[in-house]
């Protein structure tokens, strides 16, 4: 596999309101042709800039994903088109509460219909490794630190999305 990196460059008009330039591409073309366009992910993040450098980064991945700037219209999304989803990165603190009973909630839905449990990423600027251990218990399958890096992101989306979505999935690499 390639061992480029995303450059996000700000970029500031008269305004001042930064706009990201990507410097370079991001991964071979294989990975993002045969993540088709099944994979849904849904992204739970109040802040707009984060939010937008992760539409940036699953746009570079090839993967549709679904938004949710509070923990009430996530739930909401989940209640209505859990099947939807394939994977859920979620910020951990919103403003109207905090994502710890997520990955339980999340589980209870799927039971209810008969699916596989959609597994659950917190996304965090401020976590010591005591709240880190409280996250992965409560069911997290990974948390990430901001700034958020799109190899991170890849590295999940390879282990977590079901594989039978390629029809030959990362060739160029080993297990």
């Amino acid at each position: 596999g390639t061992k480029e990196t995303l450059a996000l460059y700000p970029i500031f008009q008269q305004s001042k309101t930064p706009v990201f330039l990507i410097k370079k591409p991001l991964l071979g073309t294989h990975f993002i042709r045969q993540l088709q366009s099944l994979a849904s992910v849904l992204v739970i993040e109040d802040n707009l800039l984060n939010l937008h450098l992760m539409k940036l980064f699953f746009q570079q991945l090839g993967v549709r994903i679904d938004c949710a700037p509070t923990l009430k219209e996530a739930k909401e999304k989940l209640e209505t088109g859990i099947h939807h989803y394939y994977f859920i990165f979620s910020d951990i603190y919103l403003p109207d509460g905090s994502t710890k009973e997520l990955p339980e909630y999340v589980r209870k839905l799927c039971r209810s219909i008969g699916r596989k449990t959609v597994r659950v990423a917190a996304i965090t600027a401020h976590a010591s490794q005591n709240e880190v251990d409280q996250y992965e218990q409560a069911g997290f399958v990974k948390v990430l630190a901001k700034p958020i890096r799109i190899e991170d992101l890849q590295k999940i989306l390879k282990r977590e999305l079901p594989h039978e979505l390629w029809r030959n999935p990362f060739p160029d690499e080993e297990d």
